[in-house]
């Protein structure tokens, strides 16, 4: 790995606990900013502003955190990303086809409990349906986006034992 990856943008990620916070730093601000912006529309007046100030916060945490994870397993390759067929070493290819299956798994299991929660009744009140039907598509949206390299962060040893 490349020795400018140990700190991006003023965040260290050379260690598993350093990477491990910043996944569990990424998907709470993805949270809480979907979580200020339903009540941001429940709220009128100064709460809103309150609350619409927190899913700016928490929102601007969130990417931040996005672009540390991204930089740091770009040696992985992505999905469209071409250059890096070549370049990429055995282990590498190794490391990120088991982060794949394994953010199927976290997905499919995500998405047979929304169905049994959906089958089961739970979104049968209209207002709890329509105030979080937003959030939760992106929710979904980002943890599929995300996953597979929260899942090679999260998973990954020091960064001066694979180089």
């Amino acid at each position: 790995m490349n020795n400018d990856v140990k700190l991006v943008r003023l965040i260290r990620i050379n260690t598993p606990l350093r990477r491990r916070g910043l996944v569990l730093v990424f998907y709470a601000s993805m949270a809480l900013g979907c979580d200020f912006s339903v009540l941001a529309l429940r709220h009128l007046g100064t709460s809103r502003l309150l609350y619409s100030a927190g899913m700016v916060t928490s929102f601007f945490i969130l990417g931040a955190c996005w672009v540390a994870l991204m930089q740091l397993l770009r040696e992985y390759g992505f999905v469209g990303d071409h250059r890096l067929h070549t370049s990429r070493d055995e282990r590498q290819d190794q490391v990120r086809q088991a982060a794949y299956v394994r953010s199927y798994w976290v997905l499919s299991a995500l998405l047979c409990l929304s169905a049994g929660a959906y089958l089961g009744g739970a979104w049968t009140f209209p207002r709890l349906a329509s105030e979080f039907s937003k959030p939760l598509v992106a929710i979904a949206i980002v943890l599929m986006v995300t996953l597979p390299s929260a899942v090679m962060a999260w998973t990954e040893p020091e960064l001066e034992e694979v180089a």
